[in-house]
Parts: structure tokens; C-alpha cells; sequence
């Protein structure tokens, strides 16, 4: 004979609801890497992919969780200017920022059309 106390069984189910929840976010999740640094290796986060994500909502997203910090214009054609990106700051650098999609470079101005997808790994780097 099994007893389980509600206490037991309030935590068992809590343990499945959240299992559940973790399997059902992995595989939505895209990757933001600030290869700003070492060798081009640095800041990386991971978050959930919504529907008709852009590149710059990621950004903008990981900013508002507070994770970095961003300042961008936006032209009157639509085109995206980054003014500064955690720390980086176009103004006083030597380097262009360059935007990639699972290895593809991106526009600095089109980061707010080029939706991403689960498994994207979006690569902000100098050059």
C-alpha cells in the first residue's frame, strides 16, 4: 500500500507540470551571441522564439530583461541604425557591427524585417 501525502502529491504534480513546461519550451529557443570580445566568443543568451520574431526584437527583448543594453534609430525608410550595444558604441569605434543568422550576415538596416526561428543563432560581432 502507497501512501502519499497532499503535500507529496501537490509536489509530484507541480514536478510534471513543470517537465512539461520545460519540454514544451525547448526547441523554441533561439540564440543571441555578443561575440564582441575573446577571440569572438562572449555574452550568450538564449530565449524563446514568438511568432514573426526579428532579429531586433531579440535584441530589444534582451534588453528589456535587462541582460544588455541598446539605443537604435530607425530611418524614414525603416532601416535600422544601432547608435550602441552593450558597451559598443558606433560613434567612437573603428569596427562596423556585423549581424549573422545561422552564419549568414544580415544588414545592419533590415535586423527588423529578417525574422528568426527555434534553433536560430543570431552572432553580433566587429569587424
Amino acid at each position: 500500500i502507497v501512501r502519499i501525502s497532499l503535500a507529496g502529491a501537490l509536489i509530484f504534480a507541480w514536478l510534471m507540470v513543470s517537465f512539461f513546461i520545460y519540454s514544451g519550451l525547448q526547441g523554441r529557443e533561439a540564440t543571441l551571441l555578443l561575440a564582441f570580445e575573446n577571440d569572438g566568443e562572449g555574452r550568450k543568451f538564449q530565449g524563446e522564439v514568438i511568432d514573426d520574431m526579428t532579429v531586433l526584437d531579440a535584441l530589444v527583448t534582451s534588453s528589456e530583461a535587462g541582460q544588455i543594453a541598446i539605443q537604435y534609430s530607425l530611418d524614414n525608410n525603416n532601416r535600422v541604425n544601432i547608435v550602441s550595444l552593450d558597451g559598443y558604441n558606433k560613434a567612437s569605434s573603428e569596427k562596423q557591427m556585423v549581424f549573422y543568422v545561422n552564419k549568414k550576415r544580415v544588414d545592419e538596416g533590415d535586423i527588423n524585417v529578417m525574422k528568426i526561428k527555434p534553433g536560430d543563432t543570431i552572432k553580433v560581432r566587429l569587424e
